[in-house]
């Protein structure tokens, strides 16, 4: 037979927020981690869509970097514009080295073709990225290895934006990570209203940020504890939460709008 409430429940929800609050804390733990979504951010996600994004033109960006494909990879056909199909596809290709399936997806993002410079003169890193690659580390695994690499200055031009792009697109499905980035970052502090992940301001552009290379392993632990609970309140897969935060901006996505309003208004 079950209690009744107490009253002492009914005012502690009460003063957490409401029966809404409670039941998202209820039911979106994963781990070790109680997720509680800010109710307004929660519903205008809800409506979201999620878009492709269209990469750097392969072949411009390649010659922009310098950086020549293996001719196994050159075996392939590569469209001018990747996505992340096309990426996954790759990925499980075994005659493409690893080195070229990172560039690939470094192009996919655009890196700037003066970092990507910077990185490809390392290689400890390649190595990391082979062993995730073939299954012998897991992404979290992955993120401390890049994680160190990048602390100790032998990861230049290459920050957790782009190396959390490798967990996604290198690992087996079951085994994959997700991508964080300012505007990931960013959707979850205004969706759990905790900016857990530091970000950096550019200095020449206020309105742009950048993941900080500070953010451990555990940081990236809770962002992705953050993306499963979203991923199950919504009933979606956590790779389509990813592409629904990321949205687009200037009119091709209304969640990247509403968020960059919510963080503009006064609180």
């Amino acid at each position: 037979m079950r209690r009744p409430v107490g009253a002492w429940m009914r005012r502690a929800v009460h003063w957490l927020g409401g029966p809404s609050w409670f039941a998202n804390w209820v039911g979106q733990r994963k781990g070790a981690y109680a997720v509680q979504f800010h109710e307004e951010a929660f519903a205008r996600l809800q409506t979201a869509t999620a878009g492709e994004w269209r990469g750097a033109e392969v072949g411009t960006w390649l010659t922009s970097v310098g950086y020549e494909l293996n001719e196994a990879t050159k075996a392939i056909q590569i469209h001018d514009h990747l996505s992340r199909a096309d990426l996954f596809e790759l990925s499980r290709e075994e005659s493409i080295p690893t080195r070229d399936v990172c560039v690939l997806v470094f192009a996919w993002g655009e890196m700037r073709p003066r970092n990507a410079k910077l990185l490809l003169k390392f290689s400890e890193w390649v190595t990391v990225a082979d062993r995730l690659r073939r299954g012998q580390i897991d992404h979290y695994q992955a993120y401390a290895s890049f994680h160190l690499l990048s602390q100790a200055r032998k990861m230049l031009g290459c920050g957790p934006a782009y190396y959390t792009k490798l967990l996604m697109f290198l690992p087996a499905e079951a085994g994959r990570g997700f991508i964080l980035d300012q505007w990931t970052a960013r959707s979850v502090s205004l969706l759990v209203r905790d900016p857990f992940i530091k970000l950096l301001r550019e200095w020449k552009n206020k309105e742009r940020y950048r993941v900080h290379g500070a953010n451990g392993v555990e940081v990236y632990r809770r962002y992705c504890g953050v993306l499963s609970a979203l991923a199950d309140s919504l009933a979606v897969s956590p790779h389509v939460v990813e592409t629904l935060l990321f949205s687009e901006g200037r009119g091709k996505g209304d969640w990247r709008e509403y968020l960059t309003a919510s963080e503009a208004a006064p609180r």
